[in-house]
């Protein structure tokens, strides 16, 4: 897969993990921001909430690519694929908030189409309907396959 030669991929590593505790703390940001709750029980739910998430990918996609998104060698977030004979899965792609907006995501998922079609794949992915990236899963041609009122789940073919 090419990417551009600002950002790259390197695999997570366990010293990774607080990083990666504070990448998907940005991923909760506004609904905890209408909890009732003190930043040590927010803190402590989203601590909680990594580690399900973290261990969920791990047994549930023990084949994926689990790496570090690194902008001019700096990490800026996370990205999970799985690779099959005939499909790629997004599994997941976070970014820091600042970070956020600037094309980067666009040129990660476009790297992943364009590695589709070079081996005949179909691209696959999940994103929350009320996510701002959902317009940029439409804007570069996926389309909805299944809604679960809470979930698009969406396909890219070549």
């Amino acid at each position: 897969m090419k990417l551009p030669p600002h950002i790259q991929l390197r695999a997570a590593a366990p010293e990774d993990k607080e990083f990666l505790r504070s990448l998907y703390a940005t991923t909760r940001e506004f609904e905890m921001s209408h909890t009732p709750w003190d930043e040590n029980t927010r803190r402590a739910f989203l601590s909680e909430q990594f580690e399900l998430q973290y261990r969920h990918y791990a047994s549930t996609y023990p084949g994926g690519e689990h790496d570090i998104i690194l902008l001019d060698g700096v990490p800026i977030g996370r990205w999970y694929i799985e690779r099959n004979s005939d499909h790629i899965l997004v599994i997941d792609v976070t970014i820091l908030p600042e970070c956020r907006r600037g094309g980067l995501g666009e040129s990660i998922v476009r790297a992943l189409q364009d590695e589709a079609a070079a081996t005949g794949k179909r691209l696959f992915g999940s994103v929350e309907r009320w996510n701002p990236a959902w317009r940029l899963w439409q804007r570069i041609g996926f389309r909805i396959i299944a809604d679960d009122g809470v979930f698009y789940r969406v396909e890219w073919r070549p």
